[in-house]
């Protein structure tokens, strides 16, 4: 059976990349951009995991996480912390070939590396 993902972001481009990323490795992700419907999508079906945005955590997110604990007790959390990437390092500022070419393998670090530690997690951790 396919696997399922929840990603909770109110940044939709954040949500989308993280979308593509897991659709890549097979699972099928459904977006919510707030708690209401995060807690729809967990009412209509059975998620794996669910990535929440740590920005979520505070009032509203820990009441979403017991509201959802409660529709499917076996789901697990995992929580995505951003990291803006410095000006100077943002392609419009890259003037040469090179650097727009390391700019390039830098982000593709990062996803390699955010799939590792999501496989981690999600498929040895549920072992």
């Amino acid at each position: 059976m396919k696997k399922r993902a929840l990603v909770l972001d109110k940044d939709e481009r954040t949500g989308e990349l993280i979308s593509s990323l897991l659709e890549r490795e097979g699972i099928e992700v459904h977006l919510a951009r707030n708690a209401r419907e995060a807690l729809e999508e967990a009412r209509k079906y059975r998620f794996d995991i669910l990535l929440v945005d740590i920005n979520f955590i505070g009032s509203e997110g820990f009441k979403l996480m017991e509201h959802i604990k409660a529709v499917q007790s076996d789901i697990f959390f995992a929580f995505l912390i951003k990291q803006e990437v410095p000006a100077e390092r943002a392609p419009s500022e890259c003037v040469t070939r090179r650097e727009l070419d390391e700019f390039k393998r830098e982000v593709r670090r990062a996803q390699q590396d955010f799939l590792k530690l999501l496989h981690k997690l999600y498929v040895e951790g549920t072992r």
